[in-house]
């Protein structure tokens, strides 16, 4: 039903398509709150314009064409109805030669005259007016009580009149509330205050107008349900004895004769009956009701029930389906709203969030508010603690996962067109409030999101997006900060953006204005049967909120954080390189000494770190074309979780003291180099918003249906049916689909096994490179035979005891330092040569630690290491670490002429543990909370791109952990990208780690394998080290070459790889991803899946070698993993692109493809045609495909064109 009587609308609304003004077509459309349409419009001067209308409430808008209104600009004129001419009803016959002209007065007394199209368009115009004048007539007390337009000089703004404008030019718009109706000349404050006005007017009437026609469905539900009843008691009853009664207000319009909104209703012709064959007797009863002047009334108001009206009375529709559509358009569905807990069924977030944004993104669909309450319900019900002992925010993250695509979600929705689509909107933009006060990360995310998207806007007119924006923004810090009405907020997100203030400046009577019509929404949302379960914005308005100091503490100072830091990357760059030092310490010591810094980086659910200082010279200006980024250190120290309840900062923080230090920062990259904790899940029994169980199972099975319909969830719907008793304790959401098949690649499982047995297949059907990894692949399974075999033979059984490890005690972690001191004191006799000559200043270990005793004189960095762990300062593993690195990497005297080769091992610079405990030395702020973070703040660069492909990553090592394969999940390295505007954003940095260009310009390298030679030659076991370093290369080279293919990453030169102290290689830089690359069509990358060196290839042993045997094994597997949980990526991918294909270079610049393109050449690179999970055949295949991009890969031409190119042109080593 809603399909059918919005389409015309949806067209609109997709395409801007003009509407046909053929004979056989509606020039106007009335639709859920809105009328448009095109008009004649002869004003009092008699001049005559066709113009393109629109009447939302009492509100009528003209436009110079449709396209101009639905690209959000300024409307020409705008009126407000105080009159219009009589309605006659749509059961009357009789037909005028003027049918099709009307007139309106406004509240300037101007009386219009408008010609439609045909006569019935002028009725629903007609009707439309009506029905906004019944529904807003209380929202218009105001405006007489508003001084007049200003009129002192031509260069006064009309509306405040205290700011002469600039000789370039001005700004024009209607100002209504003054009875001026064209176009005024304004400042920009009083322009920008007016197009939110001029929304919020707009939201109030969409609201108003829903709720007027619901009221009316609902009770011509009841008179048809009443009247039936009453005829089956009473079957001698005639229709014509019948008595309607229709509320005293719509009575009084309707029947009162000198009033002017309405003509009486006995002109209508008594003889309107409709006479249709086949009508039953129920049928001729209904007729005769819809045909009475009372319910012509509620027929005025509702044009979705005229039109059944008219379907019934042509016999179309019978009276049951009549009685049902109505019913449906009037009350909300309990069971969907009730069913929240029916979700767990689908057990799959990407899912669920598919079907969210197609039902916010189409609200025309039927029962999408209702389908919509229900999702964001289920949410906030799941993944939002209820209070301070509900464990609710360890879910948080799972939620935070998915920000940038729920964020999206609600870019696309703006601006609302109908009625229907706001109450989406404000659904869900309550729902947004809503975790925003309930998470700091999130709070954050929200505002830097908005005003990104606000900044997308800054180069087109002012729209009305653009209004929807900046309202939201206010609102939010308004409820964040508890503000009276949930309004006046706003003034820190917006104030000074990029050197511009944004800020909401209203006139004095635009106030006045704004907290009226604001009061008014809050009045209508209040009163709406659709509310979410849990609402912050609500329970201020109820003044059951709580204000929460710190929080807002936090919000603020992160803000201005931000904004700072921003401002100096952006300065930086117009300052000569020999300024850059100096004017950077003279910056972050002012930063220093003015207070609240701020929090670290983090995602929804994690705990709050609070910066306590910068380190003013420790900092580093990189410098290129179009930008400085700048590197920081920042010491942080833990607060709590984040969350509205925990114990936060507040505004008057002390900063501390800065301190002057010196040290490398040589080995801090892009990215944080350690991989991010694999986001939790949960169980939980299905409840609804009350606490209640889960609804009966006819409503379980209508949501399975309607979630299989829509999300092809078939498979996933048959194994529910063969389970019912899952849905209630053993369901666990999660960041991938938790219904899907489980893929256990494991190196010790039959997952494993099948591959390789896959392979040696390949193999025996003549494929080459399948053949060199044969014995591998046969000593592989041999193992796994052999393991199994132990196992049987063990009367220990439980396999969960041998696959789960322990944590590490502190005598074990002391025997460990212990061994590796006494080992290397033995074997390595030059150990304590430097040590003797300094004794005096050395310290025992025995004398940190006695289990230590034997070990002698310490090194400053290990005596130091040691102390930070007796005070909890440093983990275990950095210890072992930072011991490890200190003896393996000692200078030998022996080798002490060739200094190339001896700094080459040093190449890395100060490790990060080393730095860590230099910096906590002499911190202020030293505690067991203190903790070392390192960011890359960037101006003039938009990072949403390089935030959504890290997110893939990130999605990609969760397959990878899903499917055991711990190989390729701990060799990923995702680090956090922040994009806190348009145009600025913050990077966390890769710890220990060297750009392979930076690496190969260092004396004496010759390839990366010798490298790892010569950075283990010294080590206790060179032998074993350097199968560690080689291993670490090849897992994370397998799995970084299944996201670049998969992610079609290009621009993979020497300098957009890094290589850490342990081996890792870790990618970064996403500029160039989803088909586009340096050179365009001509790229030297095109066709190569992903990079391949000979140069690699010699770590591995080349083609015959067994470390080049496992990068196959591990390309396959994982291969196989993504293809298996192709739809989380898909899904991401389709969002992503539907709502930000214009702020994301590879959507907007391949204009060409639409997001079927996308999705087919994502279906197409991970060949999900083939079923790698149920078909032998398929499995073969697709193992013979990953075979085939290794083979691309190989010593590809194309990549070492590109290197000699980057060599040429930019001077990074090839």
């Amino acid at each position: 039903l809603a399909r059918r009587h919005n389409s015309t609308l949806q067209s609109l609304h997709e395409h801007g398509t003009r509407m046909s003004n053929s004979k056989n077509k509606s020039s106007v459309v009335r639709h859920n709150g809105i009328t448009l349409g095109s008009l004649y419009v002869r004003r009092d001067n008699n001049q005559k314009s066709h113009e393109y209308c629109t009447l939302i409430g009492n509100s009528f808008s003209t436009y110079s064409d449709e396209q101009s209104y639905f690209n959000g600009d300024f409307p020409l004129c705008t009126l407000v109805i105080i009159g219009a001419s009589a309605w006659n009803g749509y059961c009357t016959k009789t037909s005028t030669k003027n049918a099709h002209i009307f007139h309106i007065i406004s509240n300037n007394s101007s009386q219009i005259t408008c010609t439609a199209s045909s006569g019935s368009d002028a009725e629903v115009w007609l009707a439309s007016l009506h029905s906004g004048l019944e529904a807003s007539f209380q929202y218009n007390s105001t405006q007489a009580r508003l001084s007049n337009v200003y009129q002192t000089g031509t260069g006064t703004c009309a509306s405040c009149g205290s700011r002469i404008f600039k000789d370039s030019g001005y700004l024009s718009c209607p100002l209504p509330h003054y009875k001026t109706e064209g176009g005024v000349r304004v400042c920009e404050d009083c322009h920008v205050a007016q197009g939110v006005l001029d929304y919020v007017t707009s939201c109030v009437g969409l609201y108003a107008s829903h709720m007027h026609e619901r009221a009316a469905l609902r009770m011509a539900h009841n008179l048809c349900t009443n009247l039936l009843q009453k005829n089956a008691d009473e079957q001698d009853t005639s229709s014509d004895e019948l008595e309607i009664n229709v509320d005293s207000k719509a009575d009084s319009i309707a029947n009162e004769e000198n009033n002017p909104l309405s003509e009486s209703w006995e002109n209508i012709l008594a003889d309107s009956f409709i006479h249709v064959e086949g009508l039953t007797e129920q049928d001729k009863q209904l007729i005769s009701l819809i045909q009475t002047p009372g319910f012509g009334t509620l027929r005025r108001r509702s044009r979705l029930l005229d039109v059944e009206c008219r379907r019934i009375e042509n016999g179309v529709s019978s009276t049951h389906e009549f009685l049902n559509l109505i019913s449906d358009q009037s009350d909300v569905s309990s069971a969907l709203r009730g069913n929240v807990g029916s979700f767990r069924l689908a057990s799959d977030f990407p899912a669920i969030l598919r079907l969210l944004s197609d039902y916010c993104w189409n609200p025309q669909r039927e029962g999408a508010i209702d389908m919509v309450l229900t999702i964001l319900n289920w949410l906030l019900s799941e993944f939002l603690p209820s209070g301070k002992e509900d464990n609710g925010s360890n879910n948080f993250s799972i939620l935070s996962f998915y920000m940038p695509q729920i964020l999206s979600i609600h870019n696309k929705m703006l601006p609302p067109l109908c009625a229907t689509h706001y109450i989406v909107l404000d659904l869900y933009e309550d729902f947004l409030l809503t975790l925003g006060c309930s998470d700091v990360h999130f709070a954050l995310g929200l505002v830097w999101h908005l005003m990104a998207s606000l900044e997308d806007e800054s180069g087109s007119n002012y729209t009305r997006k653009k209004f929807a924006l900046r309202r939201l923004i206010c609102e939010f810090e308004s409820v964040l900060f508890g503000f009276d009405n949930a309004w006046g907020g706003g003034s820190i997100a917006l104030l000074n953006r990029n050197n511009t203030n944004l800020t909401l400046n209203p006139s004095q009577d635009q106030e006045i204005l704004l907290d009226e019509r604001i009061a008014e929404l809050n009045s209508l949302r209040l009163r709406s049967p659709f509310r979410l379960s849990k609402s912050v914005r609500a329970d201020l308005l109820r003044g059951e909120n709580d204000h929460n100091i710190s929080f807002c503490g936090i919000y603020r100072a992160q803000i201005n954080f931000t904004r700072q830091l921003s401002h100096i990357a952006s300065t930086l760059f117009t300052l000569p390189r020999a300024q850059h030092s100096n004017y950077l310490e003279t910056e972050l010591q002012k930063i220093n000494e003015g207070g609240c810094l701020g929090i670290d980086l983090g995602s929804g659910g994690s705990p709050v770190s609070r910066i306590v200082r910068v380190p003013s010279t420790e900092g580093h200006v990189f410098r290129s074309k179009a930008r400085t980024p700048v590197l920081l250190l920042i010491e942080v120290v833990q607060e709590g979780d984040g969350g509205a309840e925990s114990d936060n900062i507040s505004d008057d923080s002390d900063a501390g003291a800065s301190c002057d230090l010196a040290g490398s920062t040589d080995d801090l990259f892009y990215g944080d180099g350690h991989r991010a904790n694999a986001l939790k899940k949960f169980n939980d029994d299905p409840m609804d918003t009350d606490g209640s169980t889960a609804a009966t199972k006819g409503v379980e099975q209508s949501l399975q249906t309607l979630v299989t319909s829509c999300l092809h969830l078939d498979e996933t719907m048959n194994a529910l049916h063969d389970t019912p008793e899952s849905s209630s304790n053993n369901n666990t959401i999660g960041i991938l689909n938790t219904r899907s098949a489980k893929t256990n690649l494991a190196s010790n499982s039959d997952g494993r096994r099948q591959i390789l047995q896959t392979l040696i297949e390949s193999a025996m059907r003549g494929d080459k490179l399948a053949k060199n990894t044969t014995r591998s692949s046969i000593k592989s399974i041999q193992a796994i035979n052999t393991r199994e075999a132990k196992i049987l033979l063990s009367s220990e059984t439980n396999l969960s005891n041998i696959e789960e490890g322990r944590e590490t005690t502190e005598d074990e972690t002391l025997e460990v330092v212990r061994l590796l001191l006494l080992a290397n004191k033995h074997t390595n006799s030059n150990y304590s040569h430097d040590l003797e000559t300094r004794s005096d200043d050395l310290i025992d270990a025995e004398s940190i630690f006695p289990e230590l005793v034997g070990c002698g004189p310490l090194s400053p960095a290990i005596a130091k290491a040691l102390m930070l762990y007796k005070s909890r300062t440093i983990t275990t593993t950095e210890l072992i670490e930072l011991t490890k690195s200190d003896l393996s990497f000692h200078k030998s005297p022996d080798n002490s002429d060739d200094n190339s080769k001896f700094w080459m091992r040093f190449a890395f610079g100060e490790r990060w543990a080393e730095k860590r405990a230099r910096i906590a030395a002499t911190s202020l702020h030293f505690s067991n909370k203190w903790d070392l973070k390192s960011i890359i703040v960037k101006s003039n660069d938009d990072l949403r791109q390089e935030a959504f492909t890290m997110q893939l990553i990130e999605l990609c090592s969760e397959v990878f952990s899903e499917a055991h394969l711990l190989e390729l999940c701990s060799a990923i390295q995702p680090y956090r990208i922040v994009s806190t505007g348009s145009g600025t954003g913050v990077i966390e940095c890769v710890r220990n780690a060297l750009s392979l260009d930076s690496l190969k310009k260092l004396p004496g390298y010759v390839s990366i394998k010798e490298h790892f030679e010569e950075m283990t030659k010294y080590a206790a076991d060179p032998a074993s080290m350097l199968q560690t370093y080689q291993k670490n290369f090849v897992h994370s080279l397998a799995a970084y070459s299944l996201i670049c293919h998969v992610l079609q990453i290009k621009d993979r030169h020497n300098g957009n790889i890094l290589l850490d102290t342990m081996g890792h290689i870790v990618h970064i830089d996403f500029g160039f991803v989803f088909g586009i690359a340096p050179g365009g069509a001509f790229s030297l990358e095109a066709g190569t899946p992903f990079k391949l060196t000979e140069e690699m290839m010699d770590v591995m042993g080349g083609i015959g070698g067994e470390l080049f045997s496992d990068f196959v094994t591990l390309f396959c597997c994982g291969f196989i993993a993504l293809q298996r949980h192709s739809r989380e990526i898909l899904t991401l991918l389709e969002i992503t692109y539907q709502s930000s294909s214009h702020n994301m270079p590879c959507f907007r610049e391949q204009p060409e493809k639409s997001c079927t393109d996308f999705l087919q050449d994502v279906r197409m690179l991970l060949r999900t045609d083939l079923d790698s999970a149920g078909d032998s055949d398929d499995l073969l295949k697709t193992v013979k495909h990953a075979l085939d991009l290794i083979k691309t890969s190989m010593g590809s031409y194309g990549t070492g064109q590109y290197d000699y190119f980057q060599y040429m042109s930019q001077g990074i080593a090839s």
